[in-house]
């Protein structure tokens, strides 16, 4: 009885040991990730055929400030391109719209601090897609497993505007030195205007500290 006593005394602690274990592995995971995506520090590239070093970060927005915008989400990769002592700053933003809004114009805007800043969009392209949203659930079948099935969905539609555009040097330094910066689109027939969080602005700032 005793020994009984015993095995399942060292079964409680082997288990209560392993989902110790399996907590902290996930708390490693989960800070990893976290440290990843909070990380200002550009992604460094060496182009070795035109002798330039690409500095890189990848910024994310997901929404507008405007109520019932045709914004969906957006991506906006920025390059900083460095030779010798000429730094070029390129921008790469790929905008999803609902139909109703389906090309930007050329024009567009970065408010720093009150102050508006005009950029000329160099080129554009746009691409009509469709995403499926479902809804799903978990049914318990006669031998008691479950089956995942969708109860629902809906197709959306939706144009994916492509724009690339550089940023002059004093800009850039005005962004990074700013308290509050906004991004402004026209996507007739509305405006779309996008917020740098604080976040976002320590990463500009980072990219812009960035040395060889």
């Amino acid at each position: 009885m005793k020994s009984f006593s015993n095995f399942n005394f060292y079964k409680s602690f082997i288990t209560k040991f392993l989902i110790l274990i399996t907590i902290i592995s996930l708390q490693s995971c989960i800070a990893a990730v976290l440290l990843i995506k909070s990380n200002p520090n550009p992604v460094v590239e060496y182009d070795e055929v035109k002798g330039i070093t690409r500095f890189k970060k990848t910024l994310f927005y997901r929404y507008a400030l405007e109520r019932n915008s045709s914004f969906m989400k957006s991506e906006q990769l920025i390059y900083k391109e460095a030779s010798g002592l000429q730094e070029d700053y390129k921008f790469y933003d790929y905008i999803q719209l609902e139909n109703r809004a389906s090309s930007i114009e050329n024009t567009m805007y970065f408010i720093v601090d009150g102050q508006n800043f005009p950029v000329e969009i160099i080129t554009q392209g746009k691409e009509s897609k469709s995403e499926i949203d479902k809804d799903e659930e978990d049914v318990l079948l006669a031998d008691s497993s479950k089956k995942t099935v969708i109860t629902d969905y809906e197709i959306r539609h939706f144009t994916l505007v492509s724009i690339h555009y550089k940023v002059e040097n004093d800009l850039i330094k005005k962004i990074t030195n700013a308290d509050n910066v906004k991004i402004r689109y026209y996507a007739p027939p509305e405006m779309i205007t996008l917020n740098l969080s604080r976040h976002k602005l320590k990463i500009m700032k980072a990219l812009h500290e960035a040395t060889l």
